[in-house]
């Protein structure tokens, strides 16, 4: 396994880490902050895309 490939799975591993214990924090909160914050999360992954496209 290369280092690049080492270095995917390790960020991959923490973003998915990541996830699980925003969505544990979410599901804690009133409807209307988890309405914000999907708001947020769907904005954010939107910008993703658009630098993904941009840069592919």
């Amino acid at each position: 396994m290369s280092t690049d490939d080492k270095s995917k799975k390790m960020a991959d591993e923490y973003g998915m880490k990541a996830k699980e214990a925003m969505d544990k924090v979410t599901d804690e909160q009133p409807p209307e902050v988890k309405e914000r914050v999907d708001k947020v999360q769907n904005a954010v992954e939107k910008t993703i895309d658009s630098a993904k496209d941009a840069v592919s």
